[in-house]
């Protein structure tokens, strides 16, 4: 039991000797995601078919790689960026045990 305790102290140490990098305030990204999709299926003519491939947020844009049919029924790959942007991507602060 001695050996537990002795070494979960040395666990927590070694993290608070490292450090942590946390963003200032928690980010909304499924809010920006949820936005972004709604963007993107109403530009579509056959919303039900969306089939999302990739999507992310990038420089506060939500960007999306997908298929969809289109006005004739076939299925086409296109990319997706809304053009407002969606999201603000926090800054990072970084602390270590030194700078506290």
């Amino acid at each position: 039991m001695k050996d537990k305790l002795i070494g979960l102290a040395m666990i927590l140490g070694i993290a608070m000797l490292i450090g942590t990098c946390v963003p200032e305030s928690k980010p909304p990204k499924s809010d920006a995601i949820y936005d972004g999709r709604q963007s993107l299926t109403q530009q579509l003519r056959d919303p039900d078919s969306l089939q999302i491939i990739k999507e992310e947020i990038v420089d506060g844009h939500y960007t999306a790689h997908y298929r969809a049919k289109n006005g004739f029924g076939g299925y086409v790959e296109e990319n997706y960026v809304s053009p407002q942007k969606t999201y603000r991507t926090p800054r990072r602060r970084c602390t270590s045990n030194s700078q506290r």
